[in-house]
């Protein structure tokens, strides 16, 4: 399976116009509007939305976290995620499971995920295929009241090269 990095939605390739419906967009507005209402209200950091996006074209909310640089994403089949589970893959018809778990660590917990693609969709930018984490299993007691149903990690720069280069030198001294 190929890896597919995001790219305006404006340019050839895997990318092209956005076909949504009016619901996806009805939908999206109305991640918007939460978005600003949760703002307004000073809703503490941790729960606090960042991102309005489609993930398998659902309406996604995401909060983002600087100490990570994946997309997480709360699926169907946590049922120790709480309010976050926001995530169908049966709904997709773009899904595409990978053949890898991993354990996450935040500050409010861990999760358990496991390696997954799928169209996704941030303001300009469209992808295709794209790489995320699903999460199946999580002891994060925050998400008991979240208002996200993804973690979207924005840093910090670099981390994704030295974690790659990491993981061959461990490899190679094998």
């Amino acid at each position: 399976m190929a890896r597919v990095a995001a790219e305006p939605s404006h340019r050839a390739g895997l990318c092209g116009p956005r076909r949504r419906s009016a619901a996806v967009v009805a939908q999206a507005s109305e991640c918007a509007g939460e978005l600003s209402r949760t703002v307004r209200q000073g809703a503490d950091p941790p729960q606090r939305p960042g991102m309005c996006g489609q993930v398998g074209e659902q309406t996604i909310a995401g909060v983002f976290d600087t100490g990570s640089f994946e997309l997480l994403v709360f699926g169907e089949e946590c049922t120790t995620c709480g309010k976050a589970v926001g995530y169908h893959h049966s709904s997709s018809r773009t899904f595409l499971l990978g053949n890898h778990t991993e354990t996450h660590s935040f500050g409010s917990g861990t999760c358990q995920s496991r390696d997954a693609y799928d169209e996704v969709h941030v303001g300009p930018f469209d992808a295709m295929a794209f790489p995320f984490w699903e999460v199946v299993l999580a002891q994060m007691p925050v998400l008991r009241q979240a208002n996200f149903q993804a973690i979207v990690g924005i840093g910090p720069p670099g981390e994704p090269v030295s974690t790659a280069e990491a993981a061959v030198e461990d490899f190679d001294a094998e």
